[in-house]
């Protein structure tokens, strides 16, 4: 750690007063220190070139600087000797203690600067000298909270302060929040950098934070319209001051939701920051210097007697005191100061417009003058005019051309989208694709018809009666099916028929055809066998009498006609080639009726259809 000391010495010649000739104010710095030397030099030099500041002041400035804090106590008391009357502390608090125990040591009075307060009780006074930028890396870590987010991408360039980038990412870190940081001055290809940044579908990915000069957020949000990472579930903020959010209304969609931290008018007041670094350091040397003033006007001034690291002030504890009275006014003035507002995105009447959503002071910290840090995300779709393509088809959708020209869309798809857009604020209008085709990809794989305008970002959506099929699917989203239709197979209704005809209906009719030919024929058959056969002409008489009846062609056709409906016959041939013709058609007319029989019960226990 290095601490380096500085001597400012005041010279106030103040008419009409008994008053010494010289104040000094002791400036105590370590390697975290917020302001240097070069800025006090400054701030010093503005206080001499304004003679509005203060009567008949003069300040010069002495420089003591230490690469070492092997002797810190030794500097610290060196200083004191020197005759100052005020000592300012820019060090980080655990610095504080060594410097306040050894100014007090000889009643010096101690200031501390820095951007929180450090355990100091009374014995010095505390000042929120934060830089500007630094501010603005509380107040977005706040507004990061309240939105409740979890991570955020933040574009920067080199035109933004790396301390305030860093502090940002830092405050944000301890915040829970992680951040990814895209370099603008080395990003070679944004659109291909985005591209990958839309390809990640979790939703806390969808925030976003631009740290860069107006030229590069214009840059950047345009770039962002393109590759749809301005929508609905998109939030971006912009936390450079420098960008005026009337740069970027032109450039408002409504579904944008963005915030813009931007710098409100300030009074002229070191504690409410007045503008820049230098004219805060400014303001804080003429406070500390009207604090010594308004004691020497009481005319109760003696000087500082401290000598060789012994002795001790007598006027310290009553410019300690006037010194904090002085700070206090100056508190009191901003307690109700914004010095940064953001503003977010709102649809105003017709057009999209910035609306103040939270403001932040060094005094109060974040107040919320919304609800939300991004009111317009749930506002819906604000009214925003979506193309809808479709084609008339059923009951789904149907269309009227009017007399007038008028033409109206009607049915179950219409009454969905309206039901829709009350629901989440968007209006729409219908057109249908020019070649009249629902959407089929041709043999090179090119869509054409409603899928194609999507494909193609020529509608915005399509309310239309689409099969979900695997090969649109790959192209376009669908919405979760509202109507199922299953595939069936149908045909003619033959009728209930005559119910004369049932019971000759179990059967073809060339079944019955076949069967009713084969009777004679096999009649016939049967009839030559039993007449021809030599069987009978070498059996006895009697064999030959008990056959005798079927040798002739009317018993034939009788016994074969009986057997159909299992009726036997009297006589009984006794050859063999007529025995094998008989069992053959008895088997015939078992199966047949049993055939029959089963068809029968069918037919008259249900209906044919």
């Amino acid at each position: 750690m290095w601490v380096c000391a500085l001597v400012l010495g005041a010279l106030l010649g103040l008419t009409g007063a008994a008053s010494p000739t010289t104040i000094k104010i002791g400036l105590i710095l370590d390697d975290v220190s917020m302001i240097n030397a070069t800025e006090m030099t400054a701030a010093v030099a503005a206080v001499n070139g304004d003679s509005a500041l203060l009567d008949n002041v003069t300040v010069a400035m002495n420089v003591a600087k230490q690469s070492s804090s092997q002797y810190f106590h030794k500097q610290l008391c060196d200083i004191a000797s020197s005759g100052v009357t005020t000592a300012i502390s820019v060090t980080r608090c655990r610095n504080l203690p060594t410097v306040k125990s050894s100014f007090n040591n000889f009643n010096i009075p101690v200031i501390n600067i820095g951007p929180e307060p450090c355990d100091i009780a009374d014995d010095a006074v505390f000042v929120n000298a934060e830089s500007q930028l630094s501010d603005i890396a509380v107040f977005v870590k706040d507004l990061a909270i309240k939105a409740e987010w979890t991570r955020t991408n933040i574009f920067y360039d080199s035109t933004f302060s790396s301390t305030t980038l860093n502090k940002v990412q830092g405050l944000l870190t301890t915040a829970g929040v992680y951040v990814s940081l895209i370099n603008l001055d080395t990003t070679t290809n944004l659109e291909a950098t985005m591209s990958s940044i839309y390809n990640i579908y979790e939703k806390s990915y969808w925030k976003y934070m631009i740290a860069a000069s107006p030229a590069n957020t214009l840059n950047v949000l345009d770039k962002a319209k393109k590759k749809a990472l301005r929508d609905k579930d998109k939030a971006w903020m912009i936390i450079n001051p420098d960008v005026s959010y009337t740069n970027i209304e032109p450039l408002l969609d409504v579904l944008d939701n963005i915030a813009i931290i931007r710098r409100v008018n300030r009074q002229e007041s070191w504690m409410c920051d007045t503008g820049t670094p230098e004219t805060a350091l400014k303001a804080l040397v003429k406070t500390v210097a009207e604090g010594h003033e308004d004691l020497i006007a009481s005319g109760s001034w003696t000087d500082q007697t401290v000598s060789n690291c012994a002795g001790t002030w007598s006027m310290g504890d009553e410019l300690m005191a006037f010194t904090k009275a002085k700070i206090a006014a100056v508190a009191s003035d901003c307690a109700n100061y914004t010095q940064y507002e953001a503003r977010s995105t709102i649809m105003g009447e017709s057009v999209m417009t910035f609306k103040r959503s939270a403001k932040w002071n060094s005094v109060q910290g974040m107040t919320m003058t919304e609800k939300l840090v991004f009111p317009n995300k749930y506002n819906g779709f604000n009214r925003k005019l979506f193309k809808v393509s479709t084609l008339p088809y059923s009951f789904f959708m149907q269309k009227t051309v009017h007399e007038n020209g008028t033409v109206e869309y009607w049915g179950l798809n219409h009454d969905i989208l309206v039901i829709m857009a009350k629901n989440l604020n968007f209006t729409f209008t219908y057109s249908e694709p020019a070649d009249q085709y629902w959407g089929a990809p041709d043999t090179n794989g090119e869509w054409n018809g409603i899928i194609r305008e999507l494909i193609d970002k020529s509608v915005d959506l399509a309310a239309a009666t689409h099969s979900i099929t695997a090969s649109r699917a790959l192209v376009v989203d669908f919405a979760d099916a509202y109507y199922f239709e299953p595939s069936v197979i149908m045909v003619k209704n033959p009728g209930a028929g005559s119910r004369l005809t049932v019971y000759i209906e179990p059967l073809h009719k060339w079944v019955w055809l076949c069967m009713f030919a084969s009777i004679p024929i096999l009649s016939f058959i049967m009839w030559l066998l039993m007449k021809y056969s030599p069987f009978y002409t070498n059996q006895d008489q009697e064999e030959y009498m008990e056959s005798v009846n079927l040798m002739r062609p009317g018993p034939c056709f009788w016994y074969i006609f009986g057997a159909l409906w299992q009726q036997g016959g009297v006589d009984m041939p006794k050859a063999m080639s007529t025995r094998f013709i008989l069992l053959v058609w008895w088997l015939f007319v078992v199966v047949i009726l049993a055939t029959y029989s089963g068809n029968l019960i069918a037919f008259l226990t249900v209906t044919k259809v």
